[in-house]
């Protein structure tokens, strides 16, 4: 709140009625009460630092197909310290998201087909903007170009469409073993496929990029 006191806030809630499925997490921190125009002037204003991530469902809209949106917003010096040993980092990895600076918005569809029972396909659409803060940096106040950084979406935004469609399938049980032998086997596999279309791609304007991104899983249990 100033500089001879910390207060860091965060907190969840998850809420379910009927066929409504609400999940919300966030945090704040770093947020300027007083002297806000005299620390801009002097280039010392930090926007306040946040994070949101969100969910709302509905089941069975109609029988057997959920819909759903996911939204996060990550501030663009979220997870950033003015000291590299107290970024939120491993590895130089991310502990909380891997990115800084970014407002994600998903809408997809769930199907679970009657034919087919563990069939799961989920077809969706993404829109991602990302600001250039970068969580391994070291956090600032300043644009490149000496001005002063908006709370998110700093710099030049890279924006990413992504159509794509995911599928999951787990059967029930896949009878290989006698069940009075007291072993099961379990296997399941997944895949995510889509295409990035990229406008300002790695925050450079005008520059353009397109890519197939697929990820195939196959997983197995033994259980005795």
């Amino acid at each position: 709140m100033n500089n001879n006191s910390n207060l860091f806030i965060g907190g969840g809630i998850w809420y379910q009625t009927g066929p409504l499925t609400l999940y919300l997490q966030g945090m704040i921190d770093d947020l300027v009460v007083e002297r806000r125009e005299e620390l801009r002037e002097e280039n010392n204003f930090y926007p306040t630092t946040y994070t949101i991530n969100s969910s709302l469902t509905l089941a069975d809209i109609p029988k057997g197909v959920d819909i759903g949106i996911e939204v996060d917003l990550v501030s663009a010096n979220s997870y950033r310290s003015f000291r590299y040993q107290d970024q939120w980092t491993y590895a130089q990895r991310g502990l909380a998201t891997n990115f800084s600076d970014y407002i994600r918005t998903k809408l997809y569809a769930t199907f679970y087909p009657s034919w087919l029972e563990g069939l799961k396909v989920e077809p969706a659409a993404t829109l991602y903007l990302k600001g250039i803060g970068d969580m391994r940096d070291l956090r600032t106040s300043t644009e490149p170009d000496g001005s002063q950084i908006p709370g998110i979406l700093s710099g030049v935004n890279e924006w990413t469409i992504r159509p794509s469609l995911y599928l999951r399938y787990q059967p029930v049980d896949t009878h290989l073993f006698d069940p009075e032998k007291n072993i099961q086997f379990n296997f399941w596999m997944d895949a995510d496929i889509g295409v990035n279309f990229v406008e300002n791609a790695d925050n450079q304007r005008g520059v353009t990029d397109q890519d197939f991104i697929g990820l195939f899983r196959l997983f197995g249990q033994i259980t005795f």
